[in-house]
């Protein structure tokens, strides 16, 4: 811009073009607004381009949000499935068992289904124990302890820091 400028008063570049002085603070304060008003405008642009940015990163964590729901939702609804297939692998196994002990064995069919429905029965409890004891480690309780035990000891330290 400032090379067409001084094409048209003639000067050579580097050297100032004659004329009155008064002209060339004219030109110099147009091309101050000019080049602020370009300045601005870019600015504008990479608002507009930042915004952008911004409303498509919205949309992509929407989108990924309803995937990872889509997602959980069908990983719940097959671990269901192979509990209840686990369940019925466990009745049936329970049965051919308490078969077997009528065939095979020559023990009464009400206390063969007895003894089933026993093994059965203990097997639950043991599974309930199981998950109770695993429920307890859910909150992390030796976590926190450790944490408070740690934040505790620092606070020892601080206080006799300032006693001394």
């Amino acid at each position: 811009m400032a090379a067409t400028r001084e094409q048209d008063t003639g000067a050579a570049p580097g050297r100032e073009a004659s004329g009155p002085a008064s002209g060339q603070v004219g030109d110099t304060s147009e091309r101050e607004q000019l080049r602020l008003k370009e300045e601005a405008a870019e600015l504008g642009r990479l608002g507009e381009d930042l915004l952008g940015w911004f409303r498509d990163s919205l949309a992509l964590l929407g989108t990924e949000a309803r995937l990872f729901l889509a997602t959980l939702l069908l990983v719940v609804a097959l671990a269901a499935m192979v509990g209840l297939l686990i369940a019925g692998a466990w009745v049936f196994l329970g049965a051919a068992a308490v078969l077997l002990l009528v065939r095979e064995g020559g023990v009464n069919p009400a206390l063969a289904t007895f003894a089933g429905a026993a093994v059965l029965t203990v097997t639950a409890v043991l599974v309930y124990a199981w998950i109770r004891r695993l429920a307890r480690e859910l909150g992390f309780a030796r976590t926190r302890a450790g944490w408070a035990a740690l934040f505790r000891a620092d606070g020892r330290q601080a206080a006799r820091k300032k006693e001394e």
